[in-house]
């Protein structure tokens, strides 16, 4: 590939990111109500999160991030195609062993 095809290869992704951000919210607790989601569309609290009345159609993603909970009420709908990603509280520290040749040989969930 020639580098100028590169380059603009890594400008879209740039801002295909860029974007990606713009549809974010953020604050401390977040209501995410009566909404159609037809494309990519994060919700982000740091705290809590309720949703109700939403409906993802089949060319939409959403994806909801909490650091405390999500709670989902009725009138909560993913058509067929559509895509829904829930991150809720903080993930597990996962700790891989891997032997000499390369292969995992291990995995352990980290508790403090």
């Amino acid at each position: 590939m020639k580098r100028s095809c590169k380059k603009i290869l890594m400008l879209s992704v740039l801002t295909f990111v860029q974007s990606l951000v713009a549809n974010a919210e953020e604050s401390d607790t977040v209501s995410y109500h009566n909404q159609t989601v037809e494309g990519l569309t994060y919700v982000i609290s740091s705290n809590a999160m309720i949703v109700s009345n939403v409906t993802v159609a089949p060319t939409g993603q959403l994806t909801l991030t909490a650091n405390s909970s999500i709670t989902i009420n009725p009138s909560f709908n993913v058509q067929i195609g559509g895509v829904l990603n829930i991150m809720a509280g903080e993930s597990p520290r996962i700790q891989y062993s891997y032997d000499a040749s390369g292969n995992r040989t291990r995995r352990e969930i980290i508790e403090d």
